[in-house]
Order: structure tokens, then C-alpha cells, then sequence
């Protein structure tokens, strides 16, 4: 008998690491910057690059099938927008 999956949506995630493991934080991010933690996913090293590997051939399918995934807006774009009230910038996204 197979149990219902849980199914999550995130629009950030953060990662963590150490010496045997990853952890990818997934959680979604409110217009407010507040932050409902939804997984907590570990995986090895090893597992996370094989993982990596893998999301990156599906995105390249994914463009071949529906057009290049557009990139975010550069830095400047989306403090303009910030600055009108449209958005609320997570500076976090561009301190790589």
C-alpha cells in the first residue's frame, strides 16, 4: 500500500554543509521577509552531485521544450523596485 505524498511549493532554499553532509532548506519566503520552513532535506556530498547533475539535465530539457528560463533581474532593477514599494529585496539572492 503506497501513502500519500506530501507535496511542498518553496521559492527559496538555503544550503548548508559539512563534511559528510548538505542540508537544503526549503522554504517560501512571504512578501513580509518572513520565512515558514517547510523541509529540511540531507543528503552526502556524493549524493547532492549526482542530484545537481540531474536537475540540470531536466532544466536543459525543460528549455528545450518550453524556451530559456529567463534570468533574475540584475541588482540595481530590483532595489529601483523595492525603493516604489512594488517588491521587498532578500539581499541574499546576490551575496553569492
Amino acid at each position: 500500500m503506497h501513502e500519500k505524498n506530501n507535496l511542498y511549493y518553496s521559492n527559496s532554499v538555503n544550503i548548508a554543509m559539512q563534511l559528510f553532509d548538505l542540508r537544503l532548506q526549503f522554504t517560501t519566503q512571504s512578501p513580509e521577509n518572513i520565512a515558514d520552513n517547510i523541509v529540511d532535506i540531507y543528503m552526502s556530498p556524493q549524493h547532492a552531485k549526482v542530484f545537481s547533475q540531474l536537475l540540470n539535465e531536466h532544466i536543459i530539457k525543460y528549455e528545450e521544450a518550453f524556451g530559456p528560463i529567463p534570468n533574475l533581474p540584475n541588482e540595481e532593477s530590483l532595489l529601483k523596485l523595492q525603493e516604489k514599494g512594488v517588491i521587498q529585496v532578500d539581499e541574499r539572492a546576490y551575496n553569492k
